[in-house]
């Protein structure tokens, strides 16, 4: 019986068998997707599935881009008589760099998107700032959180200090219905569209506190925003929710919780008061 064997290029006769080995163990089959890889290719291709496995394995996070609706809160504009207040960088849920402020729950209850802010210090510092100029004071940020001293107030009549004792967002997202197929509610026939339930709550929490130049406490008042989806209704009324995104509703919140401020009763007479006596 003869045998015929191929020359390799060492010189060594290598026999079909052989070759057939070589060739099959140069190329692997993977199992999961039933493809055969090469062997060159085999350690990419087996870290690709691991980052693709990685990835699904981890939460879905979203960072929320928050900002001040100016004017949002109506008759605050120069609310006081005119006055200079310093203004700290805020303390409490404020101080971190990056917080979870709130989730996305799915139809299953479970959470679908963790949510996060970044730099919310500065966020609401250059709010306040922003809020208490338009009422009519000569507002200026100060750099410390720490606020007591005669320097820090830089000549300044007053001190504003706040603290975040709340700041978060939770969208629960129901199960799938179709919008137009209701014939109480359209005249007309209209093109259906599929649309998903949701609600959706914003809460904002700030404490106050202004001391003047003695470092004497004048006032402390805690000052709530809030913005729900779907708004409250009227019977018989037909509507969808206003506010889609968990951003556009937190950052609501946050304008109605520094706006309403100047109308603070409390505070207007603690500023008054005190500038007579000045």
């Amino acid at each position: 019986m003869l045998a015929f064997f191929h020359r390799s290029p060492t010189g060594r006769p290598t026999s079909p068998s052989r070759r057939s080995r070589a060739r099959d163990e140069s190329r692997t089959r993977v199992a999961l997707v039933g493809i055969n890889v090469p062997r060159r290719n085999r350690l990419f291709y087996l870290l690709f599935v691991s980052v693709v496995a990685l990835t699904s394995a981890c939460d879905h996070r979203q960072t929320l881009k928050l900002r001040y609706l100016r004017g949002f809160v109506p008759g605050t504009r120069n609310a006081f008589e005119p006055a200079r207040i310093a203004i700290t960088p805020p303390g409490g849920l404020a101080a971190a760099a990056e917080r979870e402020i709130g989730v996305v729950y799915g139809a299953d209850e479970k959470i679908e998107t963790k949510l996060y802010a970044t730099n919310l210090e500065g966020l609401i510092l250059a709010t306040l700032v922003t809020q208490m100029r338009d009422s009519g004071l000569d507002a200026f940020a100060v750099a410390t959180p720490t606020a007591a001293g005669k320097d820090e107030m830089a000549g300044a009549d007053f001190l504003l200090t706040t603290e975040v004792e709340e700041f978060r967002v939770t969208k629960r997202i129901g199960s799938f219905f179709v919008v137009g197929d209701c014939v109480r509610c359209h005249s007309q026939p209209v093109k259906p569209i599929l649309d998903r339930y949701f609600t959706m709550t914003s809460r904002v929490r700030l404490r106050f506190g202004v001391r003047d130049r003695n470092g004497t406490t004048l006032y402390t008042g805690s000052i709530s925003g809030s913005e729900d989806e779907p708004p409250t209704s009227s019977p018989g009324e037909s509507f969808l929710p206003l506010e889609t995104e968990p951003a556009e509703s937190l950052s609501v919140a946050l304008s109605r919780a520094i706006g309403s401020l100047p109308l603070d009763p409390a505070l207007g007479r603690v500023l008054r008061e005190c500038r007579r006596n000045s």
